[in-house]
């Protein structure tokens, strides 16, 4: 499924495969990962902004 993805200052379209996992809200694959370079807070949950030196805004 493509889908348009427009979080604060991340815009992209992306193509999503949909599956019914009850335990995982989202899964990124590798292809993803090395597209966008995020800095992942695994304490916070959340996925940073690479392209900042110093995050600030999560998407």
């Amino acid at each position: 499924m493509d889908l348009a993805v427009k979080l604060e200052d991340f815009d992209s379209s992306e193509q999503f495969t949909v599956l019914e996992m009850d335990k995982y809200d989202l899964i990124l694959g590798m292809p993803w990962l090395e597209k966008h370079e995020p800095w992942i807070d695994w304490r916070g949950k959340q996925l940073v902004q690479a392209a900042l030196q110093y995050p600030t805004e999560h998407w």
